[in-house]
């Protein structure tokens, strides 16, 4: 699983290449998608409800009140997705695109020489207990900078500047911790004007582009799990100098077992 909220990776490269932790374009998205919902489900006004699939709940609005979903969950009164599921649009709405995303070493070798440690309980022929640090992962390490698009739509250039509002404070203050402890760090939010738009001869609408600038994370653990592995990273000789007798010759040797 990629760490995230509720965001799984199904491919088997993770588990094959030992790789801990990815919070790449997908998961960036998500967690995007995934916190504004989180913030409009709270909201009255711009309620966000999703259906029983996790979607947003967009049924017919035929006959519905026009206060329908301020009050209860019978519709949602905002989309939030990547895209819209079916050919119509959906206003008011907030679609969120990656737009780019560029490599960010963290140091020239990825981290290549560190390890991590564990400690393993040990227990002699006489009962003791005691507990030895070893070796257990060597680490690799990358980073990503990467842009995101959250686009604001609605029919109304007051609901499509509020909603900005609030999808600009949200991310960088209330939500900003909740995605920085989910591998998404947000390094600044700015939007552009708003404009007008019209597609196929309907009604105008009005939008505005927010862009998120965020720095996310990859990680690799490989385990130390071979006991000749282990002994020959653990295992050291320091001699004195050649010259001193051999009486005062000494050896230091630690070794650490499984």
């Amino acid at each position: 699983m990629a760490r995230g909220i509720k965001n799984f990776v199904f491919s088997d490269i993770y588990n094959l290449d030992n790789i801990v932790q990815h919070t790449g374009i997908l998961a960036g998205r998500n967690l995007l998608i995934d916190v504004l919902r989180e913030n409009f489900a709270r909201d009255r006004e711009y309620h966000y409800v999703k259906d029983a699939f996790g979607f947003p709940k967009t049924p017919s609005h035929l006959g519905l009140d026009p206060d329908a979903g301020v009050l209860d969950n019978a519709t949602t009164r905002l989309f939030i997705g990547s895209a819209y599921r079916y050919d119509i649009s959906y206003l008011p709405a907030i679609i969120i695109r990656q737009t780019s995303s560029t490599y960010v070493p963290v140091s020239f070798n990825q981290n290549r020489w560190v390890e991590e440690y564990e400690k393993q309980k040990t227990v002699d022929g006489y009962g003791n207990i005691d507990f030895i640090t070893v070796p257990s992962h060597y680490v690799y390490a990358g980073a990503w900078n990467q842009t995101f698009e959250v686009k604001i739509m609605a029919k109304s250039l007051e609901d499509t500047l509020h909603i900005a509002d609030v999808v600009m404070v949200s991310l960088q203050n209330k939500y900003r911790l909740i995605l920085q402890q989910n591998g998404l760090f947000v390094r600044t939010v700015s939007a552009g004007g708003e404009s007008v738009e019209s597609i196929g001869g309907n009604d105008p609408f009005y939008s505005i582009s927010i862009t998120v600038n965020t720095r996310s994370e990859w990680r690799r653990q490989i385990n130390i799990s071979n006991l000749v592995d282990r002994i020959t990273f653990c295992f050291t000789v320091d001699l004195v100098n050649a010259d001193v007798p051999a009486s005062d010759m000494t050896i230091k040797a630690s070794i650490g077992i499984t």
